[in-house]
C-alpha cells in the first residue's frame, strides 16, 4: 500500500494517542501543499477550544516547517511558541525527509505537569540536602 499512496502523492497525517503513546493515522491528504493546509486547520480546531503552547520541528523541511509556525503563532489562544528546528534522524524514522511535526501542549496539562516536576525537584533537593549534610558531618 506504500507503493500505491506514493504514487498517487498520499500523505499521512501521523497523531500520537496521548494514552498509549502509540502512532496512528489521523487523516490522509493528496499532497504537500494539502497536508501542510490540513495540518493548520487541524491545529486551529485544536486551539478554538483550548490554549496551548506549540513547538513545530521539521525533518530537512525548514522552509515547510517555518510557514506553519508563522501562521500558527498567531492564533490568540498560543501561549508561547518555539521553533524546534530540525529532528535527528532517530526520531524521524517512522517519516523519513520532508517531516513537518506540529506540538500542541495544552496550557491546563502543562502547568499541572510543571507543577508536579517541582514537587518532585523539592522533594529530591530535600533527600539529598539531608544526606550530603549527614554524610558530610559524621
Amino acid at each position: 500500500s506504500g507503493t500505491i499512496a506514493e504514487l498517487l502523492n498520499i500523505k499521512p497525517i501521523v497523531s500520537i494517542d496521548i494514552n498509549d503513546g502509540k502512532y496512528y493515522t489521523y487523516d490522509k491528504v493528496r499532497g504537500r501543499k494539502k497536508s501542510l493546509s490540513k495540518m493548520i486547520e487541524i491545529g486551529e480546531n485544536i486551539l478554538k477550544n483550548k490554549k496551548c503552547r506549540l513547538c513545530v520541528v521539521h525533518g530537512c523541511a525548514l522552509e515547510d516547517s517555518q510557514k506553519m509556525f508563522q501562521e500558527l503563532k498567531k492564533h490568540p489562544n498560543i501561549v508561547s511558541s518555539v521553533f524546534g528546528g530540525i529532528l535527528r534522524p532517530v526520531s524521524g524514522v517512522h517519516s523519513g525527509p520532508g517531516l513537518v511535526g506540529m506540538i500542541l501542549f495544552e496550557e491546563e496539562y502543562f502547568l499541572w505537569v510543571n507543577s508536579i516536576l517541582k514537587g518532585i525537584q523539592r522533594k529530591k533537593k530535600n533527600f539529598y540536602t539531608r544526606n550530603i549534610r549527614r554524610n558530610f558531618w559524621n
